[in-house]
């Protein structure tokens, strides 16, 4: 299964990829550092003794391991427990004592979550109890955690609670492994997304968002691009003329070498259309592909050794296609300039995962995914703008229920254009709006606010001259500076600034 998620009206996509790149060589994705090499192996020296007293079994679900005395610790990776990301499951631990012994023993529990080869970051410490002949309790797997398989560690010390490294005397600590499945609890994707098997059809993939709507994940099992031909999982939108694809990808969890999710542009959904892809590969980090004439090779780009998270975006403008990468998501490096690459009017946009090998998924996570065509292209209000801090403020509304259908775009202001005139301006109550049109046409008017939200639209018919009235009260618009911009055909934008105040 891949997944997604979208926050608010920003597109969260959750193909949950926080990466392992080997298991020697896994970038963390909670730093910007990228590539950071980690230790391979596990710490065990404990030097604990388990002469008076041990762990005899760990129960969690359905399934218990019987242990006995295994001398201070022991590693039992290979004994894996079912649990699913963000449901309780229940655990019961018993101590083993020799000739009847009856101690305060301290129970914890730690989960390398990122699987960054240790139990230090937040959120890994999972239950943490004190008894001295047995302890139960819940534990619970966080949100945003990725699907896979995830190493932990029970264990049980004499005299205080340890830290997943901790050296102790009395007790036993025992490694083992989870299966972590990803959250049914999902919501179905809006109508306006298409999910597409390219390539081969029918596997398990699917696509989601989690119950709170800030992150979508996307599952895939599909085998990759190829020279000639692709089978990937494709998460996507029609997108016509100029348009911009962006999010900000989190990792890939595969044990596969060959995963790979990302972004995509794709002139149409069979498996040898052309198309540019970039995305993150499990081996090779960040990756650019392209297919210049349908049933030809792919041509792979030269990589990048670029770890998670990390912001990349594919800017179309006619036949010409850009890649960029950010560490912010403000600031922008363009990476690629591929301009032989033609398409049509309308391709079809949005989010990819593969999988080299049968039966094992690829779940990737995405956030602030958005698709803009030209309409919503609006650049920066003001230098002064902070595109990042107004998502993160959406998303803080919506983790607390308070988010709303609003999408947020960068807005570019024109000072004037010949077909459109707004006035009063400023206005009060009413907003009049004067179009004059060489011809008749469709067209859509939107009203954006100084965030760059859009708080109005409305569809358009227009003939040679066309003057409407606006009831800003009645649209609930409040004092402020918006901007007024007129699409047609999805190809032209005119935009006019318009202030709303008192009478005086």
């Amino acid at each position: 299964m891949t997944r997604f998620c979208f926050v608010s009206s920003l597109l969260f996509l959750s193909v949950n990829l926080l990466a392992q790149e080997t298991r020697n060589h896994i970038t963390d994705p909670n730093s910007l550092e990228s590539n950071q090499v980690l230790p391979e192996e596990y710490c065990n020296n404990f030097y604990s003794t388990s002469t008076f007293e041990w762990i005899e079994s760990i129960e969690i679900g359905s399934l218990t391991n019987q242990t006995g005395n295994n001398g201070g610790y022991v590693d039992f990776s290979d004994v894996v427990f079912d649990v699913t990301v963000g449901e309780p499951v229940a655990v019961n631990f018993q101590t083993g004592y020799h000739e009847g012994g009856d101690y305060d023993e301290y129970w914890s529990v730690f989960c390398d979550l990122n699987s960054d080869f240790d139990f230090d970051d937040e959120g890994e410490l999972l239950f943490r109890k004190k008894g001295a002949h047995s302890v139960s309790g819940e534990l619970t797997i966080p949100f945003g955690t990725i699907a896979g398989e995830k190493r932990f560690r029970v264990m049980m010390a004499f005299g205080f609670f340890t830290e997943g490294c901790t050296q102790f005397f009395y007790g036993e600590a025992e490694d083992y492994s989870f299966s972590v499945k990803s959250n049914s609890n999902c919501q179905a994707l809006k109508e306006d997304w298409n999910l597409t098997d390219i390539g081969e059809e029918n596997l398990p993939n699917s696509a989601c968002f989690e119950f709170n709507s800030i992150t979508h994940y996307l599952e895939s099992s599909s085998a990759g691009l190829g020279d000639f031909e692709d089978d990937l999982f494709f998460v996507h939108k029609e997108l016509c003329g100029v348009g911009v694809v962006t999010a900000k990808i989190l990792g890939i969890n595969e044990e596969d070498p060959n995963a790979y999710a990302g972004l995509m542009m794709r002139d149409n959904t069979s498996d040898n259309s052309k198309h540019i892809a970039i995305g993150f590969h499990s081996t090779e980090g960040y990756l650019l592909q392209t297919r210049l004439l349908q049933s030809y090779p792919t041509y792979q780009h030269p990589d990048r050794p670029l770890g998670y998270p990390y912001w990349i975006r594919i800017e179309r403008t006619e036949d010409t296609f850009k890649a960029y990468n950010s560490l912010d998501g403000e600031n922008w490096e363009m990476t690629h300039d591929v301009n032989l690459l033609k398409m049509g009017a309308c391709i079809e946009v949005g989010l990819f995962a593969t999988s080299s090998l049968d039966e094992v998924y690829n779940e990737s996570q995405f956030q602030f995914v958005s698709i803009k065509d030209e309409a919503d292209l609006l650049v920066e209000v003001s230098p002064g703008y902070n595109y990042i801090a107004v998502e993160e403020e959406l998303e803080n509304l919506a983790l607390n229920g308070l988010s709303s259908s609003a999408e947020i775009f960068h807005v570019e202001y024109e000072k004037y254009t010949e077909d459109l005139f707004l006035y009063p301006n400023p206005a009060t109550d009413y907003l009049k709006i004067s179009i004059n049109n060489s011809a008749d046409d469709d067209a859509r008017m939107s009203i954006y606010n100084s965030l760059g939200i859009k708080v109005y639209s409305k569809e358009l018919e227009l003939t040679h001259d066309t003057d409407l009235t606006l009831n800003l009260k009645e649209l609930g618009l409040k004092n402020g500076k918006y901007f007024l911009t007129l699409i047609r055909n999805n190809k032209r934008i005119q935009t006019q600034a318009f202030a709303i105040e008192d009478k005086k």
